[in-house]
């Protein structure tokens, strides 16, 4: 018998269950404390079925252990049976299609607030975002109508942010950093560091790529011409649930034989990741309005990776709606989304027309 938490089964009785704790305890003294349990009951009112044993005269009564049932002699105290109890079987849980109507508190899906992004996660329900998609402003490269944006504000969003999105999910930081004093500040990587230490996976480091630096070297210069930012994929928890990546690169060995698996290579194969962009003019957008902002990211760069982590019918949230960009493309591509911005102006010039177009267009 083993030094397990044994409890006798005594609800037959009308009375407390009796907890017996052999705990380091010899055979024998397990043996006899079983055996003074047992005296105590009366076996012959007891409405079970009975196991008569081969080595006495003695019966056998079912004893309910800690992971498994037993027959134990009510003489010689000998097992007569015993057997594992039946595991409980988990529920199986049933995807509903019902369910995928997210509930938003008093958050309204495909609407822009003119507040903090902090307000706006504040009233998002925990685990019901699909996606976040963004670009924070770099440091002080660029004022955006005045407005600061500090080290505690960049916490508090990636903070919120991870508690809106779903477990599996991504959230896309498009992100650079301002040189100062000859040095590049690494907020960019302070913030990537921040988001892993709260339960962020950086899944990848993606490089978003400019044709040509907004500022080009000269003799003069120290540097090279500056044309990447970083595309920090973050994954909550656990490695992306929803995976959907491109497969529009010329593939340099078509039609010859794959090496590594039987068949012959196609003509286009899975992106590397570094993308390259355009951003300017009709590089960046397709209506006239992106461009009164300071620092849009191109429309085809928000469409990429919409198509790379979600599926049609799922919510996009931006905390830092700027240009609308990722409203507009997430109501192309088929999805919803939900956006902050502080500035009102911005709202009223820039993202509202730019929705009433799409809108419009797709007659929502």
């Amino acid at each position: 018998m083993s030094k397990k938490q044994i409890q006798i089964q005594t609800s037959l009785f009308d009375k407390e269950p009796v907890i017996f704790k052999p705990e380091k305890k010899s055979k024998t003294q397990i043996k006899e404390d079983v055996e003074t349990l047992l005296q105590t009951f009366d076996f012959d009112n007891i409405n079970e079925k009975n196991y008569k044993c081969t080595k006495c005269d003695g019966i056998g009564k079912k004893v309910i252990l800690t992971d498994m049932y037993a027959i134990i002699c009510n003489k010689c105290m000998q097992p007569l049976k015993h057997w594992n109890k039946p595991k409980k079987k988990a529920k199986k849980i049933i995807q509903d299609p019902i369910l995928n109507k997210i509930e938003y508190s008093d958050i309204t899906i495909d609407t822009t607030y003119n507040e903090k992004a902090q307000d706006t996660i504040s009233r998002i329900k925990k685990n019901s975002i699909q996606m976040v998609l963004t670009s924070p402003p770099y440091d002080g490269m660029r004022k955006y109508e005045g407005l600061s944006f500090t080290e505690d504000d960049w916490k508090d969003i990636i903070k919120g942010c991870y508690r809106i999105l779903q477990p599996g999910r991504v959230m896309v930081w498009v992100v650079d950093d301002e040189k100062v004093n000859g040095s590049k500040t690494g907020t960019s990587f302070k913030q990537a560091l921040y988001a892993i230490s709260i339960g962020f996976l950086l899944h990848d480091v993606m490089i978003y790529k400019t044709k040509s630096p907004s500022y080009p070297p000269t003799d003069d210069s120290n540097v090279y011409g500056d044309v990447i930012e970083y595309m920090f994929i973050f994954s909550k928890d656990e490695s992306p649930k929803v995976v959907n990546l491109l497969k529009d690169r010329i593939n340099l060995t078509a039609g010859n034989k794959n090496k590594s698996k039987a068949g012959v290579a196609g003509t286009y194969g899975i992106r590397f990741n570094i993308w390259e962009y355009s951003p300017g003019g009709s590089g960046t957008s397709s209506d006239k309005y992106a461009s009164k902002h300071d620092a849009p990211f191109p429309e085809t760069l928000a469409a990429d990776h919409i198509n790379s982590w979600s599926n049609e019918g799922e919510t996009i949230y931006d905390p830092f709606g700027g240009a609308g960009t990722t409203g507009k493309v997430a109501l192309l591509l088929k999805r919803h989304f939900i956006m902050s911005e502080i500035s009102t102006k911005y709202i009223d010039t820039i993202i509202n027309p730019r929705l009433d177009i799409v809108r419009n267009s797709l007659r929502i």
